[in-house]
């Protein structure tokens, strides 16, 4: 079974069952994954296991915390917000919540500010004009992107990009975007969503927002108006526009800015969205409507302490999962080693450790309690001699167990302490 459909031909009646019959299959499958998540934090629990994922993570929802939520920057609508994480490893399926339902991810950004392009350049169908550095300013003079369907506004890099921003200050109308790149020497290949995943977030230049698409792989350097071995974009359009888009500024789209850029569709249906940067993760917060709703529906960079704590203490709650950048799996390979000197064990050593003396009786140290909970070692003594392993906690002064020849010991720690015991091996 799967979320069903709902024609807009459908009567009243028809309306309600199918929306109630989606809501029941989508509570099913929400209760469901609680069941799933709990039998996995109880396994994980019961067998001392340790994870790469950290899960329910708390971003600033609490009283203590939600000062630490710092307003980044405002566009109309909406700002960007940010809030320092720590151990997070980039990973694709790394997810931010609100309210629990999931925040659209749009990757992990190269910068916070707005970065630039080498070189755009305007193309009317007989001459160029060089809109570089307006391309890069945010707040400077607008300029057209395209007015025609002889026209071409050509992007170049000195590195291959994958996502477009534009920022307009004046929407385009009957606008069928067409995006190439080229293959070299003038040769100019379109692409498409069906196998370049060509996303028009702009919806034909009638908003703000991003173009993506997948690097291509033969695209290659090439000559445009004098500018030499660039990465060459261009975009045009297939029908005459009946109002020109022109454009506050046209920039890469990796940076926090560019990858939280939404379209007023998305805005329209709170597709809000997040990306991540250097230790901290963004987030895209409405921030109008009725003054009576602020820190219920939105927030600003002005607001009180007050209607930021309810906001996202009271009314809201930012959640994630992610990656554990501290994590560091244990070996599942067995250690064999004779030893030359005393042997130091970490957490993520093997469990199975084959030692052999080696001539002499030797010291094995334990990793630290606080950093070993539930951990344990099968140390084997292969000695062809009589000789101890004396494995000792890691500051050298208390015994835990002796191994002598052909003898096994199992030390485990609580977290606070290690015990052990030793037995026979055939």
């Amino acid at each position: 079974m799967a979320i069903e459909y709902i024609p807009e031909s459908f009567t009243k009646d028809l309306y309600i069952k199918r929306t109630n019959k989606n809501f029941r299959f989508l509570d099913g499958r929400y209760k469901k994954d609680d069941v799933t998540r709990e039998e996995v934090t109880a396994i994980i629990s019961a067998g001392a296991l340790d994870t790469k994922m950290l899960v329910d993570v708390g971003l600033g929802n609490a009283v203590g915390d939600y000062t630490d939520w710092t307003h980044v920057k405002s566009y109309d609508a909406y700002s960007i917000w940010k809030i320092a994480v720590s151990t997070y490893a980039h990973n694709a399926i790394n997810q931010v919540y609100l309210d629990g339902g999931p925040l659209l991810y749009m990757g992990q950004a190269a910068s916070v500010s707005l970065s630039a392009f080498d070189s755009v350049q305007f193309y009317d169908g007989s001459s160029y004009t060089n809109n570089t550095t307006e391309a890069a300013s945010e707040e400077g003079t607008p300029f057209t992107v395209l007015a025609g369907t002889d026209d071409f506004t050509y992007i170049g890099d000195a590195a291959t990009f994958g996502k477009i921003d534009f920022a307009f200050s004046q929407w385009g109308a009957n606008v069928t975007l067409k995006v190439e790149y080229s293959q070299g020497s003038s040769v100019w290949q379109q692409l498409v969503a069906t196998t370049d995943s060509l996303v028009d977030n702009t919806n034909n230049m009638a908003s703000d927002g991003l173009v993506t698409y997948n690097v291509p792989g033969d695209w290659a350097t090439d000559t445009v108006n004098g500018v030499t071995t660039k990465y060459w974009i261009r975009v045009s359009t297939t029908t005459a526009p009946t109002t020109d888009p022109k454009s506050y500024y046209l920039t890469p789209g990796d940076s926090a800015y560019s990858l939280l850029s939404l379209s007023n569709r998305q805005m329209r249906t709170e597709a809000w969205a997040w990306c991540y940067y250097n230790n901290e993760i963004y987030v895209t917060i409405p921030n109008t409507g009725y003054s009576a709703y602020e820190g219920r529906q939105y927030i600003t960079s002005a607001s009180s302490s007050a209607n930021k704590q309810n906001f996202f203490v009271y009314n809201h709650q930012y959640t994630s999962d992610y990656e554990d950048s501290s994590h560091a799996p244990r070996s599942t390979t067995p250690n064999t080693e004779t030893l030359t000197g005393t042997k130091t064990l970490t957490v993520t050593d093997a469990r199975m450790q084959f030692l052999d003396p080696g001539g002499a009786g030797r010291k094995v140290l334990l990793p630290a309690e606080a950093s070993s909970s539930g951990l344990d070692f099968m140390i084997f003594n292969t000695a062809d001699a009589s000789e101890d392993l004396t494995v000792k906690e890691d500051s050298d002064t208390t015994t835990i167990v002796t191994i002598s020849q052909n003898e096994g010991g199992l030390p485990a720690c609580n977290g606070t302490t290690w015990k052990g015991f030793v037995g026979g091996i055939t």
